[in-house]
């Protein structure tokens, strides 16, 4: 409940604001992917990214919404973000 998303545009990033954390255009990107049930492997190849960056994103997106694991990660981001 005391969370919020706002987005925001600028140069520097499109993000949600959730607890005062900011998500990268990147992590935003990642979490959808993630979402729609792809792999990691399978956004790095979207994406044209290494797997070791998606995996950090995903990690740092993790720790910012305070998940202890991916289930619960997919699980926040279901009730905070709508794409």
């Amino acid at each position: 409940m005391g969370q919020s998303i706002h987005i925001q545009k600028n140069q520097h990033f499109i993000g949600a604001e959730i607890n005062k954390n900011y998500l990268s255009r990147r992590q935003l990107e990642c979490a959808h992917l993630l979402m729609t049930g792809m792999t990691q492997k399978e956004i790095a190849t979207h994406l044209k990214l290494s797997q070791r960056t998606v995996e950090s994103y995903i990690e740092n997106i993790r720790t910012k919404l305070q998940c202890r694991n991916k289930t619960e990660l997919i699980l926040k981001l279901a009730e905070i973000i709508k794409f």
